[in-house]
């Protein structure tokens, strides 16, 4: 995945507590790992119009929790990302013997994440990638939401949103949830790509060298 954040001089796999190489012990709440998130930019060292943050599935929502907590970062991507918990385990939760209180579940979820509140308070860069065929995270549900969302809060007219502060949705004909880049890689990494040289306005390195001299810019994953 490194490669595919190349325009960035450092790129930060967040990782939860006990997982990988990060250190601590697991935590099973959710609330509580989602606050884990809010100490990542200030630990950076990085300017927060520097930093571009990317998550996907279950990371999507600490990705647009980041964003919301800090609205300058120079970009959001989500792939394979999670419009609301109903949407994608709507079913499951009700079956009785889960013993679940989804309503309280949801208030929780709208306390903690707050994805349409969250993306419709960011006014910077979004790129949302998705595979069509996504069997676990709904396309429609959740993709096409998101980018309704963000449209819909976007305060520059029609006609400027692919420029500065635009909003694009990427739909993969072939691919699945977990294979999306795999399926895909060409296109997706262009794509990222041009994100990062453009709305993000990450500076490209000259001909013949691998950095860009004098700029700290981060990819938070």
């Amino acid at each position: 995945m490194v490669d595919v954040f190349s325009g960035a001089d450092a790129v930060l796999f967040a990782e939860f507590r006990g997982y990988g190489s990060s250190t601590g012990r697991e935590m099973l709440c959710l609330s509580r790992a989602l606050a884990d998130a809010d100490n990542i930019i200030p630990a950076l060292g990085v300017p927060e119009n520097k930093v571009v943050v990317f998550g996907r599935s279950l990371g999507s929502l600490f990705a647009m929790r980041v964003a919301r907590k800090f609205p300058n970062i120079a970009g959001l991507i989500i792939e394979s990302g999670i419009a609301s918990l109903e949407s994608v385990w709507g079913e499951y939760l009700k079956e009785p013997e889960h013993g679940l209180d989804t309503a309280k579940l949801y208030a929780e979820e709208e306390k903690y994440v707050a994805q349409k509140r969250s993306l419709q308070k960011y006014q910077g860069p979004v790129l949302i990638l998705h595979t069509e065929d996504d069997k676990l995270v709904p396309f429609k549900a959740n993709a096409e939401a998101m980018y309704q969302w963000c449209r819909e809060a976007r305060t520059k007219p029609a006609d400027e949103q692919d420029t500065e502060h635009g909003v694009r949705l990427v739909p993969f004909p072939v691919g699945g949830h977990n294979y999306i880049f795999h399926a895909n890689a060409e296109a997706y990494c262009q794509t990222v790509a041009d994100f990062l040289h453009g709305p993000c306005g990450f500076p490209s390195p000259p001909a013949g060298k691998d950095e860009v001299e004098d700029e700290a810019t981060c990819c938070i994953y």
